[in-house]
């Protein structure tokens, strides 16, 4: 089963190659890594360009239009596999994460999603592991407890039937497509194994700059 890693990247070029190279070292195979420059001012196209000669089946592209959901569509675009790997560049895969996940869908291949924990890695060196709630769906969801996207493994099918990620939300896009998602199937797989990383950045981190606003777009 290919499974296509799709990774939007703006500003990371001191994160970029880590995260790549946790793409590549997947024990599943095959897999296809897809990364989609977003009109970063720094050096992270140059870092691409670099990475392409170590790894010459990285596919990379630039979207211009701003935002992570228009680079993660152009991904998605391109990309050929039947599930997908949404990756930000600052996060990076545990080896096993797609095996382990692609185990579980084997004998459920209809579900929407997998709802994944995650832990997380802080400036302080500390770290938090987030576990989704194993309840309604819906209801997970509105308590933020499904799972994030780099956690989760999405179902081509179903994200190209509600036409991908809203290009015009600011903040809670995950929140909008998993529920856009489970109006047309609310079959979810609950994953409480962490093996996504999700690093904590001192600047370029828009989710808790401005909480009430993003809550009141949330809702």
């Amino acid at each position: 089963m290919l499974i296509s890693i799709i990774i939007p990247a703006y500003n990371v070029e001191d994160y970029i190659e880590e995260c790549i190279h946790s793409a590549f070292a997947q024990t599943h195979k095959p897999i296809e890594v897809i990364c989609i420059d977003n009109n970063s001012t720094d050096n992270t196209w140059q870092k691409l360009k670099q990475l392409q000669e170590t790894y010459p089946s990285l596919l990379i592209e630039k979207e211009l239009k701003p935002g992570a959901p228009a680079a993660r569509n152009k991904g998605l675009a391109l990309s050929n596999g039947e599930w997908i790997q949404f990756l930000d560049a600052d996060d990076l895969l545990l080896p096993e994460k797609i095996e382990h996940q692609v185990h579980l869908i084997k004998n459920k291949p209809e579900v929407c999603f997998i709802a994944a924990a995650s832990r997380k890695k802080h400036i302080n060196g500390q770290s938090t592991t987030t576990i989704p709630k194993q309840d309604h769906p819906f209801k997970s969801l509105f308590t933020t407890n499904l799972g994030i996207t780099s956690s989760n493994l999405w179902n081509k099918t179903y994200i190209n039937q509600v036409s991908g990620w809203d290009e015009s939300l600011k903040s809670s896009q995950e929140a909008d497509l998993m529920f856009r998602l489970l109006q047309i199937n609310s079959q979810v797989i609950f994953d409480a194994e962490p093996l996504t990383i999700i690093q904590e950045r001192e600047t370029g981190q828009i989710s808790t700059k401005h909480p009430q606003d993003n809550w009141v777009r949330y809702f």
